[in-house]
């Protein structure tokens, strides 16, 4: 018995699997569709797209899938309350914990505090002058969060209070350059 996984991407939500430790990276969708006529990612097109790559993988790497892995939008969701009622399919399916773990990050951050290192980095590295004067401290990079991106947040907020005196000493000695408003940011 193998596990299937299904990753939704980015790209389109074209489908990926590992099956079998065999890595297939041909897009599920691109056979049929050409570019910008992509099926709209409804609950029940996943759930046929699902059913027929389950069947192609069992087919032809010769084993039996027992799980589904997916993201956790509301249509892939559903698709699995879908899947989990056909009765030709005696899989396990459940939504990716890192996926689950992540959102449950981001219910919990606080918005104020991250919202004010976010615009105190996007400031320090994407305006010249301040930007030019803590690359020459030797600061280490300034990371910006994304929603797509895991664990972002906390390489921010870890950039930020790694680098913070550093941040804190270009607002005092140029106080020329700081809006006010970011010296008493950072």
């Amino acid at each position: 018995h193998r596990d299937l996984h299904s990753f939704p991407t980015r790209r389109s939500s074209d489908l990926h699997y590992l099956c079998h430790n065999y890595e297939c990276q041909r897009p599920a969708c691109a056979r049929c569709y050409h570019r910008h006529q992509w099926p709209k990612h409804t609950a029940e097109y996943l759930k046929e797209l699902a059913k027929s790559e389950i069947t192609k993988c069992e087919e032809n790497f010769k084993v039996r899938v027992t799980s589904v892995v997916t993201d956790n939008a509301a249509n892939v969701t559903k698709m699995r309350r879908e899947l989990q009622k056909d009765n030709d399919l005696d899989i396990i399916q459940y939504g990716c914990s890192a996926h689950i773990l992540n959102l449950l990050a981001i219910d919990v951050t606080l918005k104020s505090v991250t919202g004010e290192i976010t615009k105190i980095i996007k400031y320090f590295r994407n305006t010249h002058q301040p930007a030019s004067l803590y690359k020459a401290t030797g600061g280490t990079k300034l990371v910006l969060p994304t929603e797509v991106r895991w664990n972002t947040m906390n390489n921010a907020i870890s950039s930020y209070l790694k680098n913070r005196g550093k941040l804190v000493q270009i607002c005092q000695d140029n106080k020329e350059i700081g809006r006010a408003s970011c010296r008493e940011r950072v």
